[in-house]
């Protein structure tokens, strides 16, 4: 039988002071926004619905925007007429 020293959790790792780290102010990134700050700010789409309001006929024709339609919203649509349906959302 060979018995195998294991390191314990204490021998793992070493706490250091903050003034032992040697780190400029740059590389100290800031914190990250929060998710609602994130969900806050407008979506592409939403930006694009906004420039193409704003172009009007000048906006061009081969680019079209389609609404997220989600999977939940056809829940009471027979499933029969649901691809239908979905083809009268898409631009043409």
């Amino acid at each position: 039988m060979v018995l195998t020293m294991r390191p314990t959790l204490s021998r793992l790792y070493r706490i250091l002071p903050r003034e032992a780290l040697n780190v400029n102010e740059r590389k100290i990134l800031s914190r990250p926004t929060s998710q609602r700050e994130e969900y806050r700010k407008p979506t592409t789409i939403d930006i694009l619905l906004e420039q193409k309001e704003k172009a009007g006929d000048a906006w061009p024709s081969n680019i079209r925007i389609e609404p997220a339609v989600r999977k939940s919203e056809f829940k009471g649509v027979r499933p029969e007429l649901r691809k239908p349906l979905k083809n009268l959302l898409k631009e043409t």
